[in-house]
């Protein structure tokens, strides 16, 4: 049993060490990722490597994530070291943030993580821009505050730009799209119309005759045309789904970078608001000082008045002679002490008076830039809300073209199935029709040999009785009589999708099962689903 200490020590250290982490990736390449996992840690099917922008919270935040290969020969090992792939496609983008590797077992804990990496193209890498980035840069707020705000007005503009961007791509996907319906009505009408050529096909070959041989077998070459025609325009149809994803994968990029600068924005307006309120408590602050500076301006005046009543007293003082109750000694005294009040009285009165200004331009520049901040509080609350609003939209426009796609790529499937029977179905008439032109042959021959008979047999007779009475000959059978209806074959069904494949083999229908892509956790079938979809739906099952 393990010790307190010992226990704490294995919580406080991580459990996987990446090993062999470089600073910086290059881009289009792929990354692999090293690591040992120590004895306490029992890798599981659910554990997976996460890559992480630097400053994650939760593990939800990680861009992209691969999930272990379980090892079976861990057991009893004190560590071991394996690796995993992060293929190009699904890399970060950005070359000016930071990210890291984490290990996160299937219960949600953060088993160990990497040190910071960034992805930097090969010619970023120079060393002058190492003592670039040491220089120091000091400005003041107000310029720091206009910067900002600049910044923001283009950011908005690039967003409106960007927003008006995928709005024209998005109306362009639609237009598309139609036009792909339009092509699958037209496909499906080309299949009605093979149907029917088929169903004129069986109906011939049932009243085949040697007669009709010739214009069965170009019915036939028909078909097999019509086919190969359509099979080129289902090879296009694929191609068309295709480039659609790829451009659907590029939309929902966008719209999670528009995501995280809306983000940014957003806390952009948090600091503006928290600027906002600093700036009013200023504006009270000021306010009482800008009240007591009254209260001293009414002090003011009375030291005015004070000062005059002690103008008048001096010069009542010079006036007099003699004095009537106190010595000259004392009314110098006085008269120093009245002099000395003054002039502190005056020096205090000129710095309120100083101070009383400087307050009263210092509010007024608040206030001025207090209603500037709430003009762009609300501009940006704005913007906000608009770009909000259209993100909303093309979400939903975006969720409408992958309905679309996913049931074009239903369709092209369905015409696959009956391609493949109708092929199935043609290869089977062929065979028919090659076993009754045989019989036909053995018909015409019979045919043949029993007219010999008959004539034969007539001669014999006229040269027997005067008046013979002709046999009349034996009808033969129909030729298409004695051939046998086939038992019907047994249809496969697929144990996922559950739909019905005759005429297939059992390798043929494993074939097709693995086809599916399918949850691990709930069997759902994820064919249609994009690669962040299928890996958000596998992750949910985990919280």
């Amino acid at each position: 049993m393990e010790k307190p200490e010992e226990a704490a020590e294995a919580r406080t250290f991580p459990q996987v060490v990446f090993t062999d982490t470089p600073y910086s990736y290059p881009y289009s390449t792929t990354v692999t990722c090293r690591y040992t996992i120590t004895s306490p840690v029992q890798p599981t099917p659910r554990d997976w490597v996460g890559i992480f922008k630097v400053g994650w919270n939760t593990i939800k935040d990680y861009h992209t994530f691969v999930w272990v290969e379980p090892c079976h020969d861990v057991v009893g090992r004190e560590s071991t070291t394996r690796s995993v792939v992060f293929k190009e496609y699904y890399l970060p983008k950005n070359e000016h943030d930071f990210y890291q590797f984490c290990y996160v077992d299937g219960n949600g804990v953060v088993q160990g993580a990497s040190t910071s990496f960034c992805f930097k193209t090969p010619a970023e890498e120079d060393p002058e821009s190492d003592l670039q980035g040491d220089l120091l840069v000091i400005t003041t707020q107000n310029e720091q505050k206009a910067r900002e705000m600049s910044e923001l007005v283009k950011e908005m503009e690039e967003i409106k730009k960007r927003n008006d961007d995928l709005r024209s791509t998005v109306q362009q996907k639609e237009q598309e799209n139609d036009g792909l319906k339009e092509d699958l009505m037209k496909q499906a009408e080309k299949q009605r119309l093979e149907a029917t050529v088929e169903k004129i096909t069986s109906l011939s070959l049932d009243d085949l005759s040697g007669q009709n041989e010739t214009h069965a077998r170009e019915k036939y070459d028909r078909a097999v045309m019509k086919i190969n025609q359509l099979k080129g325009e289902r090879h296009q149809l694929k191609e068309q789904v295709e480039a659609q994803r790829e451009e659907i994968v590029t939309l929902n990029s966008k719209q999670r970078e528009q995501e995280r600068e809306l983000i940014k924005m957003k806390d952009t307006i948090q600091l503006l608001q928290v600027d906002l309120q600093s700036s009013e408590m200023d504006k009270g602050r000021l306010s009482v000082e800008l009240q007591r500076s009254q209260r001293s301006q009414s002090q003011t005046t009375v030291m005015d008045d004070m000062r005059r009543e002690i103008q008048e007293l001096s010069e009542k003082l010079a006036r007099q002679t003699t004095p009537q109750n106190c010595s000259d000694d004392d009314l110098t005294a006085r008269c120093h002490t009245l002099a000395s009040q003054l002039k502190e009285a005056e020096g205090k009165l000129q710095a309120e008076r100083e101070e009383t200004r400087d307050i009263r331009v210092r509010s007024e520049h608040l206030i001025l830039e207090l209603q500037q901040l709430r003009d762009q509080m609300a501009q940006l609350a704005s913007s906000g809300e608009k770009a909000e609003r259209t993100s909303g939209k093309l979400e939903l426009k975006l969720k409408e073209a992958n309905g679309a796609i996913a049931d074009a790529r239903f369709a092209i499937a369905e015409k696959d199935c009956l391609i493949g029977e109708k092929e199935q179905q043609i290869a089977l008439a062929g065979l028919e029709k090659e076993e009754l032109s045989r019989e036909n042959q053995m018909l015409r021959d019979d045919m043949e040999r029993l007219r010999g008979a008959y004539a034969a047999l007539q001669a014999s007779a006229q040269t027997n009785a005067p008046h013979p009475q002709p046999q009349q000959p034996q009808q033969p059978e129909h030729p298409y009589d004695s051939i046998e209806t086939g038992a019907e074959e047994e249809s496969l069904i697929c144990r996922h999708c559950r739909e019905s494949f005759p005429c297939i083999t059992e390798d043929e229908l494993q074939q097709h099962e693995q086809s599916h892509r399918l949850c691990p956790f709930c069997t759902m079938i994820c064919d249609s689903m994009e690669q962040s979809a299928y890996e958000d739906h596998v992750y949910s099952h985990g919280l």
